[in-house]
C-alpha cells in the first residue's frame, strides 16, 4: 500500500533525453532560451500576414500622392482646358482635422517598430 501511494504521488516523466540539460554556471541566457523555445521546422505565413504592412504603406503613399499632387494638378489642367474659373483643390485626407494622417502615422509607426522587434528576435534566436 505504501509503495502505491509513493508511485501515485510522483509525476510521470518520459525519457530524460527529451529534456534539455540543466544550466551550468557558464550557460548564457541565449542558450537557455534556445533550449526552451520550440521552433517549427518551416515557417509558413500566408501572403496577407507577410505583406499587410507594405500594402498599408503603399496605400498611404497612393492616397498622399493623389491628394497632394495628382488632384491639384488635374484641377489646374481641368480649369485651363474647360475655360472655367480655377477652383482650389481641398485635400480630402485633411478633412476632419487630418485624423486620417494621424491614424496612418500611428499604424505605420507602431507596425514598423513591432516588425523591427520581430527581426531582432529572429536574429537572436536561430
Amino acid at each position: 500500500m505504501a509503495d502505491e501511494a509513493n508511485t501515485a504521488a510522483q509525476p510521470f516523466l518520459a525519457d530524460p533525453s527529451m529534456y534539455p540539460p540543466p544550466p551550468t554556471e557558464t550557460t548564457t541566457i541565449v542558450e537557455i532560451a534556445k533550449q526552451n523555445v520550440l521552433l517549427p521546422a518551416t515557417k509558413k505565413e500566408s501572403w496577407i500576414t507577410k505583406l499587410w504592412r507594405p500594402m498599408m504603406a503603399w496605400q498611404y503613399m497612393a492616397v498622399c500622392l493623389f491628394d497632394f499632387i495628382v488632384a491639384p494638378v488635374m484641377m489646374v489642367i481641368y480649369s485651363d482646358r474647360a475655360d472655367v474659373a480655377y477652383v482650389a483643390w481641398h485635400p480630402l485626407s485633411l478633412e476632419g482635422g487630418g485624423l486620417y494622417h494621424l491614424a496612418m502615422g500611428a499604424v505605420l509607426g507602431i507596425t514598423s517598430w513591432s516588425r523591427g522587434q520581430e527581426k531582432l528576435k529572429e536574429m537572436t534566436l536561430p
